[in-house]
């Protein structure tokens, strides 16, 4: 912005000028608000996806393992004491990886489990929490394949919320760095604007800014 511009002549131009320069900056502030909320809307609707296809494919293998074939289907006798050895081992193992296993219902009657599902939580929008969770499954037996499937499905759920929290961060950072940089640039532009202005618009100053009388000219005459 060139300070001739605050010249009388060019007010227009400048005001113009300003005029443009303000249109482009609200364009930028949708243009980063609007990345923000379609690369949200992106992230929860992967986000959805993935624990969806977790679940299934968690699902898909517990019901694989009842087809094998374990000495309970022999002896079920033996049953309950298989159970408690199990169960046991689900609650070491998944307190070893940080999980929750209370919700984890063993069904004594038949040996089997019912598992529950995985949450389905707005993971990027924590301000709007949902109860909406994939569906349980119950399987018919309870084995160490069984447990091995649903300890790391929910260590492999538990490793993606931590990445997408990440993710959200890091966006949130990059947003707010974008819209306090405009800031900075829609202050210093006005500042610059409200500068030139008045450059000249200011009352001329000098020695020649007062008409002289004639007691200060030094050549003047007194009548007697």
């Amino acid at each position: 912005m060139k300070p001739a511009l605050g010249r009388l002549e060019r007010v227009q131009s400048l005001e113009s000028l300003c005029s443009e320069e303000e249109e482009r900056q609200e364009s930028r502030r949708v243009a980063v608000t609007d990345y923000y909320s379609t690369f949200e809307a992106c992230c929860t609707k992967h986000a959805r996806t993935y624990v969806h296809e977790l679940a299934s494919l968690a699902e898909y293998l517990l019901h694989d393992c009842d087809k094998l074939i374990i000495r309970n289907d022999f002896q079920p006798d033996l049953q309950t004491k298989a159970e408690k050895n199990t169960t046991s081992l689900l609650q070491q193992q998944s307190a070893t990886h940080g999980l929750d296993t209370s919700d984890k219902k063993v069904s004594s009657d038949t040996g089997g489990s019912v598992w529950p599902g995985l949450p389905l939580e707005n993971h990027w929008n924590p301000s709007k929490p949902s109860s909406e969770m994939t569906p349980s499954v119950v399987t018919t037996k309870m084995t160490q394949p069984h447990l091995c499937i649903i300890t790391t499905r929910d260590r492999s759920y538990q490793e993606y919320i931590e990445e997408l929290e990440h993710t959200r961060e890091g966006c949130a950072q990059e947003v707010r760095a974008l819209l306090e940089d405009g800031d900075h640039w829609a202050t210093q532009w006005s500042d610059r604007a409200r500068l030139i202005k008045n450059l000249h618009n200011r009352e001329p100053a000098g020695p020649f800014s007062h008409p002289h009388t004639t007691q200060d000219h030094p050549h003047s005459t007194q009548e007697p």
